[in-house]
């Protein structure tokens, strides 16, 4: 599939997410709505530990096999390494023009992207300890761009 279909089809899923998510938050809640979205953030941070724990020592390959599995959910990312430290730039995500197209605000867009770190971050260092994954840079638009770090155990 070309990056451009693998991109809409995401941002389509985020456009559903967004609505599923505002359905949610009507019915428990939002700040029960994030807590319940931030724990999907615990599979995925697994997912992150085990390319850890798969190549120790190898930031190089752990960041190759990122950037495939992050391209495969419609995102463009940049990924470097450096002193032990994989840090990751996304230019384009799809998710976020799907959340806004489904009526969401900006604030409750990064209150989301916190959230699901946050679990990510936190399966992360239960699988690995010493290591961690944390988000270090919000997008304010659409087009802006977004950075997380993942620091691995030395």
């Amino acid at each position: 599939m070309a990056r451009e279909d693998v991109f809409n089809t995401a941002r389509n899923y985020g456009t559903f997410l967004g609505i599923f998510f505002k359905q949610v938050a009507k019915e428990v809640g939002q700040a029960r709505a994030l807590e319940l979205y931030g724990q999907c953030g615990t599979d995925l941070g697994a997912m992150r530990a085990r390319l850890i724990q798969e190549n120790p020592g190898n930031p190089q390959a752990i960041a190759g096999k990122l950037k495939v599995l992050y391209e495969s959910f419609g995102l463009s990312p940049e990924v470097t390494t450096f002193d032990g430290r994989i840090q990751t730039t996304f230019r384009e995500c799809p998710i976020y023009e799907g959340l806004q197209t489904a009526g969401l605000e900006r604030s409750t867009i990064e209150d989301m992207c916190k959230a699901l770190t946050e679990q990510e971050g936190q399966a992360v260092r239960q699988q690995c300890p010493n290591s961690d994954l944390r988000l270090t840079r919000l997008r304010s638009s659409a087009r802006d761009s977004c950075s997380e770090e993942i620091v691995l155990s030395t």
